[in-house]
């Protein structure tokens, strides 16, 4: 199960493909969907909903900024 969730997590967060070497870090990062975790992260923690309200308002604003 943690394998699986690590290759969810390496999928969403990062462009894998994009990786030559140390110095193509930057460009391997998917800045957006690491800045929608850590807001989701942070509002599950501050807020205490029923998990499927973070699924949707994920899914809506990733179809608004079209991750």
């Amino acid at each position: 199960i943690a394998s699986a969730g690590i290759s969810v997590a390496l999928l969403a967060l990062f462009h894998t493909e994009n990786f030559t070497g140390l110095a193509s870090i930057p460009s391997v990062l998917n800045y957006k969907a690491i800045l929608l975790a850590i807001v989701v992260y942070i509002t599950i923690k501050k807020f205490d909903k029923h998990p499927i309200v973070y699924i949707v308002a994920s899914a809506v604003v990733g179809i608004i900024f079209q991750f």
